[in-house]
């Protein structure tokens, strides 16, 4: 992976206004290591085209920095997704009116619309809302948060690497979603 992307916000929002979503799809997948940069650009888009937000002459700077293993199905995307947006949201002082759960659907968008993987809302909502101790109780379909269950202290959760990548991409994912 090509470890910084970095492009004129024109090329995102030529003439000011956002590119279609198909169009920024293929101009982040022109250079294949650093196609992971539609995991980030692609918040800027959603936020432009789903709630108005304007970038006009701005300059935007994100610094990404994780731990989280990639292709492990431990919700690595959405993590990143969840993460950027939520800077995005804070520094444009509009966090006031937007929860987690329609934050994880923007960030939903941004990956099945922008990077163009069919995932589901579950990763986009344990991201934007789980709590540590305790599990997500949710409804997928639609999209419908019951709340969080407390873990008993005694309970332990291990994740096992299985040594099997996993990409909902290119797979017949969407066909059963």
């Amino acid at each position: 992976r090509s470890p910084a992307y970095t492009t004129p916000l024109a090329r995102l929002f030529p003439g000011g206004a956002p590119l279609k979503y198909a169009e920024a799809r293929a101009l982040l997948r022109e250079q294949p290591l650093s196609s992971w940069a539609a995991y980030i650009a692609g918040c800027l888009l959603v936020l432009a085209r789903e709630k108005g937000v304007q970038f006009g002459d701005r300059h935007v700077a994100i610094l990404v920095s994780s731990d989280v293993p990639e292709g492990k199905g431990v919700s690595s995307s959405a993590a990143v997704e969840v993460g950027v947006m939520r800077a995005l949201v804070g520094a444009l002082h509009m966090s006031s009116g937007m929860d987690g759960r329609e934050l994880a659907l923007l960030c939903q968008r941004c990956e099945n619309l922008v990077v163009g993987a069919p995932c589901g809302i579950m990763d986009q909502m344990a991201s934007a809302l789980g709590e540590e101790g305790a599990l997500l109780a949710l409804l997928c379909q639609p999209a419908e948060v019951q709340g969080c269950v407390a873990l008993p202290a005694s309970a332990r959760v291990w994740g096992v690497d299985s040594g099997v990548r996993h990409s909902v991409g290119g797979s017949d994912y969407g066909a059963v979603r």
